[in-house]
């Protein structure tokens, strides 16, 4: 009688410590990028994640992405021009204002240190950011 006592207590413990594993919807995880195109994070020696095989999303913070910015105040360009002799290419600069489209190159490269969501579930990875300076 004090084995089947036993046997459900730790039963019941365990039903707890699940219980609280599951009510957190997201665990942070680290790991390192070992390949693009598909992308390819080990998390740990025994544990590789795989784009392709639908367990890696990427947030836009981590990719080559264009998008629009707005100058606040003129950017002047270097001079430029010369040599002719005709006024039209003499040395001269410009102003830069508004708006213009820009392109970010912030995508995933061989050897970046990720910082990632492990979905409910853990079969699914979602990665936030690189850790450290990201170069």
């Amino acid at each position: 009688m004090i084995n089947v006592a036993s046997g459900l207590i730790d039963v019941m413990k365990q039903a707890g410590l699940d219980a609280v594993e599951n009510s957190k919807p997201v665990n942070l995880v680290f790991g390192t990028v070992t390949g693009v195109n598909p992308l390819v994070i080990q998390i740990t020696p025994n544990l590789i994640i795989y784009e392709n095989a639908g367990q890696i999303k990427v947030a836009r913070q981590c990719t080559d992405y264009e998008t629009r910015i707005t100058l606040l105040s003129p950017w002047i360009t270097s001079e430029s021009g010369g040599g002719s002799g005709e006024a039209a290419y003499e040395s001269h600069t410009h102003q830069v204002t508004g708006q213009h489209r820009i392109k970010i190159h912030n995508g995933l490269k061989t050897g970046d240190y990720v910082i990632m969501g492990r979905v409910q579930g853990g079969q699914q990875y979602i990665v936030f950011d690189k850790v450290g300076d990201g170069s």
